[in-house]
């Protein structure tokens, strides 16, 4: 994980032009990125078998059954770079949606407001721990 955090901030600290010719193939920023990305993916999709495993159990269903539910699920990364802004009314972030996903494992790298959960009608912000991985099932 601390690689995957290092890669990342390097990345954005890249000129926009520089972004802008690897912004769809991260091929186009380098080997030793494709392989951090290769790896952390790998660990997330280890992680999100032990996550599932242990929900099925808890839920006192087949872990076996519940877990290929999962296995050939498409896996996806998605990186995106909030600065903090000085004036929220300002901030553009991504637009309110819902995960259409079974589990969303997500990394915050900086202590900008992140995900919000809609309740009551408001949009509520989680608490971000510095380091921990916010998981969200579908």
């Amino acid at each position: 994980m601390k690689k995957m955090v290092e890669d990342v901030r390097e990345f954005f600290e890249l000129s926009v032009e520089l972004k802008k010719e690897c912004s769809s193939e991260i091929e186009g920023y380098g080997q030793a990125f494709v392989e951090t990305v290769n790896k952390y993916s790998s660990e997330m999709e280890r992680m999100k078998t032990i996550l599932v495993g242990l929900m099925a159990k808890n839920l006192g269903i087949d872990q076996d059954k519940f877990i290929d539910l999962f296995k050939d699920g498409l896996q996806s990364m998605r990186l995106n770079y909030y600065p903090p802004c000085p004036d929220p009314s300002k901030v553009l972030g991504i637009s309110p949606h819902s995960d259409a996903t079974g589990i969303t494992i997500l990394l915050q790298l900086n202590e900008v407001d992140g995900p919000q959960i809609r309740h009551g009608g408001n949009w509520v912000p989680f608490k971000i721990i510095h380091g921990a991985l916010l998981v969200n099932i579908g």
